[in-house]
């Protein structure tokens, strides 16, 4: 799971951060909010300082939209926006620029409340210590003076977008009604909610329902609604949404990424022996049993990999398998890589949970799509270079999420970094 939050300080930056690493996903801090190029697979989470808490409101813009931008651009799709709970900085003009980054349909949920920092907000006014912000010694603060308690007046002071506030009464209400809420301001043309908590029950609930709304919310809070929204976006994926991963590619670089996948992920693969698809007396045997695993596999797992290769075996030998066989080298590949298409569409005819595939190969790729009757692949994003994202289009696996992977692309991480980049897409 891909997650980019952008924080406007190095400290909230750590305290945000350390909260997501806490769930078990491996999490960098960034320090230098221009090098996009540090940015690594091996990351799930990465928290980028932009250093702007200071800055006037065009610059801070500047920079955040850059980070979106080139976050986007290289495949994370879950965002979130580190704000201080003493409501410092650009918050009002973050939220505006943010919304315009992702096509004005985005919605900036604010919650400043940290009730394990007794940070919380009732009546939309902000309270430190349960004393109201502006009569805290924040007041005097030489660079940026809290005189106001009021959030949605403190937003609406660097945005010219108007600000909805949700009540403790509403937040108090169960998670349909809350989530109605939520809704009933959106369609009223607000982009910006700021909403009341004093508890992290609280918090967990706005969490839920902005996970469980068709609309794309982002946090905007201190880190733990981003953390509760991050870790129920983790538990749908892994309750409901599974990945069926077919590797036909046969080279050196398929192996090494194959094996890092398998290592990375703690995945058992399902190898076929690609000498039995060439044999009609055994092809149907091998095909069933390897349906028959993946779909057991299924019952307790999320991705079920499923590959021709071995680790250190030795590869087919297909100028001698075509005189053994008394046909061509094209259709010993044929044969293997619809045996591998066919199991593919069967896996997914028999499991509807699976929602995502990854066909490593053209061929195999191609053979599943003839054999599913797709008329073709509507295609929606390049992941990586020779990595296309899209969905299948008409057949049997109409509207299945698919990713297609060049059997030579990339580096060993790859194929790692694509099935982190479905995960998160098949769920949003």
């Amino acid at each position: 799971m891909d997650i980019a939050v952008i924080a406007d300080d190095l400290t909230g930056a750590n305290a945000c951060g350390v909260r997501l690493a806490e769930l078990g996903l491996r999490t960098m801090t960034k320090f230098h909010w221009s090098e996009h190029q540090h940015y690594t697979n091996d990351t799930e989470a990465t928290i980028i300082d932009t250093n702007s808490r200071y800055l006037d409101k065009t610059a801070a813009k500047e920079r955040l939209r850059s980070v979106i931008d080139e976050y986007r651009y290289i495949g994370v799709r879950n965002f979130a926006k580190r704000i201080d709970s003493t409501m410092r900085g650009n918050v009002g003009a973050e939220a505006e620029e943010w919304i315009r980054a992702f096509n004005n349909e985005a919605i900036a949920v604010i919650v400043p409340s940290f009730p394990d920092s007794n940070r919380t907000v009732i009546g939309g006014y902000l309270l430190v210590d349960g004393t109201l912000l502006q009569h805290t010694n924040l007041s005097k603060d030489p660079l940026t003076p809290m005189t106001k308690s009021y959030v949605p007046d403190l937003v609406r002071a660097k945005t010219s977008l108007s600000v909805a506030h949700i009540d403790l009464k509403e937040v108090e209400q169960s998670v349909s009604d809350l989530k109605n809420s939520f809704h009933q301001c959106i369609a009223d043309g607000f982009r910006i909610l700021v909403v009341d908590a004093i508890t992290n029950a609280h918090i967990e609930k706005i969490a839920t329902v902005m996970v469980a709304s068709k609309y794309r919310m982002n946090p905007f809070d201190p880190g733990p609604l981003t953390t509760a929204y991050m870790n129920r976006k983790m538990k749908n994926l892994n309750r409901e949404d599974k990945i069926i991963i077919s590797i036909g590619s046969a080279n050196e670089l398929a192996e090494k990424q194959t094996q890092y996948f398998i290592e990375r992920r703690n995945v058992s693969p399902i190898i076929v022996d690609p000498e039995k698809f060439i044999d009609p007396t055994k092809c149907m045997d091998e095909m069933s049993k390897t349906i028959k695993k993946a779909s057991d596999h299924l019952e307790q797992n999320n991705i079920v990999l499923i590959t021709t290769i071995k680790p250190n075996q030795k590869r087919l030998n297909f100028r001698q398998l075509e005189e053994e066989w008394n046909t061509s080298v094209n259709s010993i590949a044929q044969r293997i890589t619809e045996g591998l298409a066919m199991i593919t569409k069967e896996v997914i005819a028999q499991n509807p949970e699976v929602k995502g595939c990854l066909t490593s190969g053209g061929d195999v790729t191609a053979s599943l799509c003839s054999l599913t009757n797709a008329n073709g692949i509507e295609l929606l994003e390049e992941i990586n270079p020779l990595v296309a994202y899209g969905k299948v289009n008409g057949g049997d696996l109409n509207g299945i999420k698919i990713m297609t992977k060049g059997g030579s692309a990339g580096n060993k991480n790859t194929l790692d970094h694509c099935i982190r980049a479905l995960e998160t897409r098949i769920v949003n």
